[in-house]
């Protein structure tokens, strides 16, 4: 599936005119929500799903395109191998987090209320979210990778730059790149709060409390998964 690493970042989505475009259709998607009511949230699954996928665009633009496209002019070296995969995972993120709220965004509509059941949805991606431990084994090294080639090649800096201004939206690597790990704990906190808005008789609350009880141990697998010294804590829910 992943037969040219190197090639992945923006060119899978027609180049960065168009990862450009996406972005800004991304970014103006946002929408705030009705009023909090009985047996409702004041989350919109649109909204969750634009967060999560203006955080990947931003990622691919901002930073991977121009690393594509440095190595792709200079025609010499390779890219890090460490930061290759991290290219690589998170397509594998992405792949899984558009599938997971594409279902909830099908069945809830716009709104998410405790009228509707979405346990099984949950309970179908809880063990899929164990996937994001590759992103989460070669985050740090990939930034770290990053800064060295950054540093060492002023242009792929200096495109990120002009992407950035262009889109008037300005991020560093190292913050950005970490927003992809902190979806599960994201996850607990939407079950938490359709919870909290579902009353003890409801029929749906016991799938619900099934749920939350599957992302908290999706959750401190990741958390057990990390090394000994590791900067980043996963989630402390």
């Amino acid at each position: 599936m992943w037969k040219d690493i190197e090639l992945l970042a923006l060119d899978h989505i027609l180049g960065e005119n168009a990862m450009k475009t996406k972005l800004q259709q991304i970014q103006n998607f946002h929408r705030s929500t009705a009023l909090r009511t009985q047996g409702k949230t004041n989350i919109n699954p649109k909204s969750i799903k634009s967060t999560s996928s203006q955080e990947l665009a931003r990622v691919n633009v901002f930073f991977f395109g121009p690393i594509q496209r440095h190595f792709q002019k200079s025609g010499t070296g390779t890219i890090d191998p460490q930061l290759n995969e991290l290219i690589r995972q998170s397509q594998v993120i992405l792949q899984i987090n558009e599938s997971f709220l594409d279902e909830l965004e099908k069945r809830l509509g716009k709104e998410i209320s405790a009228n509707y059941n979405i346990s099984d949805i949950v309970q179908k991606y809880a063990p899929q979210f164990k996937k994001y431990t590759g992103y989460l084994d070669v985050q740090q090294s990939a930034t770290e990778a990053y800064q060295k080639l950054a540093a060492r090649c002023p242009d792929i800096t200096e495109e990120s730059i002009r992407l950035q201004k262009e889109s008037k939206t300005f991020v560093n690597f190292d913050s950005l790149s970490i927003t992809p790990i902190q979806r599960v704990p994201r996850y607990i906190m939407l079950i938490k709060e359709i919870l909290k808005n579902t009353p003890q008789e409801n029929e749906n609350r016991q799938g619900l409390e099934k749920c939350m009880d599957l992302l908290k141990e999706t959750a401190k697998f990741m958390d057990d998964h990390v090394k000994e010294g590791h900067e980043y804590i996963y989630c402390n829910c």
